[in-house]
């Protein structure tokens, strides 16, 4: 899995800072804006720190903005390493005809200066 089709994301709102993506290495997670990969050696890349971000949302099925976030996540989770989806509860809304999904997650996110702390 490969989080390449990902990676001229940048939703900062989405993610707290713009990301940094290793180009030549898509099955890593983005780094947020304030790290700097520039510079790093291959194996400190190997050894970078992935920190993780636990998500939970409500989603109304039927709203169109609501389907197409809940799409997106879904999306990062099976195509790469970056979104898993812990928990997913769905609950059938008779009146509106759909679901509300209730969804946990969690988001990836490499820190170049991990494995460099003293």
């Amino acid at each position: 899995m490969s989080n390449h089709k990902f990676l001229n994301e940048q939703d900062s709102a989405a993610h707290g800072g713009i990301l940094q993506w290793l180009h030549d290495r898509p099955d890593l997670p983005p780094i947020r804006s304030g790290k700097s990969f520039v510079g790093l050696t291959n194996d400190q890349v190997d050894d970078m720190d992935i920190h993780y971000d636990f998500k939970r949302k409500r989603f109304r099925l039927w709203e169109p903005k609501d389907l197409e976030e809940y799409c997106g996540i879904r999306d990062r989770a099976v195509n790469g390493n970056w979104y898993v989806v812990l928990r997913e509860s769905p609950h059938w809304i008779e009146a509106e005809k759909d679901e509300v999904v209730i969804l946990e997650w969690i988001q990836a996110y490499g820190d170049p200066h991990g494995s460099t702390r003293d």
